[in-house]
Order: structure tokens, then C-alpha cells, then sequence
């Protein structure tokens, strides 16, 4: 189940799944794959203790990196997977 709500937020800088609505189809933002806006997808991220902000998982054509949810929201969050024990 995905959590949501600002009052369910996770610990800053922990790591998370995220589900990320695209907003707009900016060919300038860094992409998190191909997705028209309305779409839903699937990353990690983390909140920002420095401010307080959402950092997803992203790529563009030369690396991947972190980056600030610009043309894209954060609409659900949950903790990642454990591994399971051997």
C-alpha cells in the first residue's frame, strides 16, 4: 500500500519507493523514463533534510543522477523492500 498525506512522510533522508505522477512533457527536465503527462511511474527517492524537498531517481542522456521532483510529483511513497533472509 502506498502512503500518502503530509503528515505520512518519511524520515528525512531515508530511502524509499515513490510513485511519481508526470505533470508535463518538458524535453529540457531530466527524465525518469518515458511517460506523458498524467502518467504514473515507479522510482526511489528520498526527502531532503536541507530542504525539506522530494529526490528521485533520474536519468538524462549522458548519466544518471538525483533530481528534484521539477515536472513530476511525488503522489505516494512506501518503504523499500527487505531482503529476505536466506
Amino acid at each position: 500500500m502506498w502512503e500518502l498525506g503530509p503528515d505520512e512522510t518519511p524520515a528525512t533522508d531515508e530511502m524509499v519507493q515513490v510513485l511519481c505522477e508526470q505533470l508535463h512533457n518538458d524535453p529540457e527536465a531530466v527524465s525518469i523514463g518515458d511517460y506523458g503527462a498524467g502518467e504514473e511511474f515507479v522510482s526511489i527517492g528520498y526527502i531532503r533534510a536541507d530542504n525539506m524537498q522530494w529526490e528521485v531517481a533520474g536519468w538524462n542522456m549522458s548519466h544518471d543522477c538525483w533530481t528534484s521532483a521539477a515536472g513530476y510529483k511525488v503522489v505516494g511513497w512506501r518503504p523499500l523492500a527487505s531482503p529476505k533472509e536466506p
